[in-house]
């Protein structure tokens, strides 16, 4: 049995439990890649906010 529902049980043969299992490593894999490039994304949309705070600081630091 794989999966279970309140009115529904599905069961699977081998064959399939073996696809099953492939494609949720693949899927686990692919989530762990998505995480990761989030994570690259915010760093640099972190950075990016602080160089252009750093540059509206010293601006406003010329100005005064």
């Amino acid at each position: 049995m794989l999966f279970t529902d309140e009115q529904e049980t599905i069961s699977a043969s081998g064959e399939d439990t073996q696809e099953l299992k492939t494609l949720i490593e693949y899927a686990e894999e692919l989530s762990s890649l998505v995480v990761k490039e989030v994570n690259t994304l915010n760093v640099v949309s972190i950075e990016e906010h602080q160089v252009s705070s750093t540059l509206t600081d010293e601006k406003q630091n010329e100005e005064n």
